[in-house]
């Protein structure tokens, strides 16, 4: 990723409270208490900046498609080869309709020219066009329940103490799923990050992003969510 862009947000907290927040259950929760939800590709940005990155698109032969738009930035710079109005504009990304997790684009615009190589998007190949789910509700809660108490949180300081980990009292939690897709060197470190996704399930407790864990919907893969860092 590119240093100095504004929209470089962590995306994770931000976009997976609004799926809760902002998204239809698919259905009623099971007996086992987990629940399918389907994240909203609403943009949340305000109405006169999706009218200004609509305009900014469209006189770049760019297409919104599958994009949900969640900042818009303008400002004045000054560097090296260009001075003037720089545009910057995020966006998390949806294939088929389904969630990228953690996987997101920022757009640059050089007075309103775009500036491919000074933003951030996907390069690897899209996922294809199957969305069918093949875990139920019910195995993928046995599976987060085997495996949330391995997620972490950690510490950026300097001899760090040993990691902590969710205790027990998140077992009685009711749960959320999203199926979406998940970057396959998660589950296979043998492929190289950014070049290939696959459709996972993201699954954590009711309105929390931790503990939480990704599901590969093909096989039942696990992975811990990426461990928090306080």
């Amino acid at each position: 990723m590119k240093k100095g862009l504004k929209l470089q947000w962590c995306l994770a907290g931000v976009l997976f409270f609004s799926y809760i927040s902002c998204s239809k259950h698919h259905d009623v929760p099971t007996a086992d208490c987990i629940t399918r939800i389907e994240p909203s590709q609403a943009s949340t940005v305000s109405a006169t900046q999706l009218d200004s990155i609509d305009a900014l698109f469209s006189r770049n032969g760019l297409s919104t498609a599958g994009l949900q738009f969640y900042g818009f930035y303008v400002d004045t710079i000054v560097l090296p080869g260009y001075s003037g109005i720089e545009q910057q504009v995020g966006a998390a990304i949806f294939y088929n309709g389904l969630p990228s997790f953690e996987n997101y684009a920022t757009f640059i615009f050089k007075a309103g020219i775009y500036s491919p190589a000074d933003g951030v998007t996907w390069q690897g190949a899209t996922p294809g066009p199957d969305t069918t789910a093949h875990q139920t509700l019910e195995d993928l809660r046995a599976i987060y329940l085997a495996h949330y108490q391995q997620d972490a949180i950690g510490s950026p300081l300097a001899n760090p103490p040993p990691p902590s980990h969710p205790g027990l009292n998140w077992r009685d939690s009711c749960l959320v799923a999203t199926l979406g897709y998940a970057d396959a060197s998660i589950f296979n470190s043998s492929i190289p990050w950014g070049t290939q996704l696959v459709k996972a399930w993201w699954i954590a407790p009711v309105g929390q992003t931790y503990p939480a864990i990704y599901v590969e919907d093909d096989n039942g893969a696990w992975k811990t969510d990426d461990p928090l860092v306080i």
